[in-house]
């Protein structure tokens, strides 16, 4: 090699060659090649970006594409600060890949599908907390999540239940970790009876760094589960589109006391759920419907004594140093 290096990365490419990228001696993010059929060693391009002049890559994978990912980045102390690079050897250059794991990696393993499962911890000894995250570095830098959890390809949306013809929502988050613009397409919905399952999103593009939402909605249109697949299709400038298929399920059932008030007062998608504020007055849906207040206009009338509606009279005191709100 023409710098000495430890705990560094390598992947051996398509053509037969050799890469090594960084290393826990190097201070900079360099790679190099090495060529079996000349045997000798030649420097090769470092990547750039969010974490270029780090000592380099702890695991390095080639994909079926050809293309190879670095992941973290190795030095003596911890934690670390992990990136994610990924590298087109057609063309020689590095790029962002999908967005950082954020947390000290200890491991990682390429599984089917270009997936890469990691795992590792967050914070410092001896209060960590184990973490593991799967990156999807193929499918367009897209990051979809359900209130907190990730959905991959092939992950399953549980809509829940919801009456007859009575339909029930859910939002997915989608946001581009990647750094150039994405052309989104989120309304194709795969199912047996046409109309159960829909999706709306607020946008076609999406650019570096931004977020948009989908509203999902489910309206059995029969009794039982019913499924359905709702493809996710983004696009960056000519490459072909990626595909993330999530598999959508919900079934016929009742609503919750809740869930029939925000549904008659038409509180969809997004707003419906109980700590929205959906009419912009400041008061959440969930008190709207314990003090049954009006629902068509923003409303922070005050209950009159003995009504049935409005939000109650309220007071503030101070007790052991603390301002509190009491109602009356």
């Amino acid at each position: 090699m023409g710098k000495a290096r430890a705990g560094h990365a390598a992947s051996l490419l398509q053509d037969g060659r050799l890469l090594v990228t960084g290393g826990d001696s190097v201070t900079e993010s360099t790679s190099e090649i090495y060529n079996p059929a000349t045997a000798t060693w030649s420097p090769f391009i470092p990547y750039t970006g969010s974490g270029a002049g780090d000592s380099g890559a702890i695991f390095q994978f080639r994909l079926a594409s050809g293309k190879v990912v670095a992941v973290g980045k190795l030095k003596s102390q911890f934690p670390n600060s992990p990136h994610v690079h990924m590298l087109d050897p057609a063309t020689e250059t590095w790029s962002a890949g999908p967005s950082s794991p954020g947390f000290t990696v200890l491991n990682a393993v390429l599984l089917a599908g270009d997936r890469i499962l990691i795992n590792g911890y967050n914070g410092t000894f001896p209060g960590v907390t184990p973490t593991v995250q799967i990156l999807e570095p193929m499918k367009g830098n897209m990051l979809i999540r359900e209130g907190t959890t990730q959905l991959i390809a092939d992950s399953l949306l549980d809509v829940g239940a919801a009456p007859l013809g009575v339909p029930r929502y859910k939002t997915l988050t989608l946001t581009n970790t990647g750094t150039t613009s994405l052309r989104l397409k989120t309304d194709d919905v795969e199912q047996p009876v046409v109309g159960e399952f829909t999706a709306v999103s607020g946008a076609s593009t999406l650019a570096a760094g931004a977020t948009t939402t989908v509203t999902v909605t489910f309206t059995p249109a029969a009794a039982g589960t019913r499924s359905a697949t709702l493809y996710v299709w983004t696009k960056t400038g000519d490459d072909a589109p990626i595909l993330i298929p999530i598999r959508l399920e919900g079934r016929v059932g009742t609503l919750t006391p809740y869930e029939e008030w925000a549904a008659a007062a038409g509180f969809v998608g997004a707003n419906s759920g109980p700590d929205k504020i959906y009419r912009g007055d400041g008061v959440k849906n969930l008190l709207k419907f314990a003090f049954n207040t009006v629902t068509d206009r923003p409303d922070v009338s005050i209950m009159a004594e003995g009504g049935t509606g409005g939000l109650p009279p309220s007071a503030m005191m101070l007790t052991s140093g603390r301002s509190v709100t009491v109602l009356k």
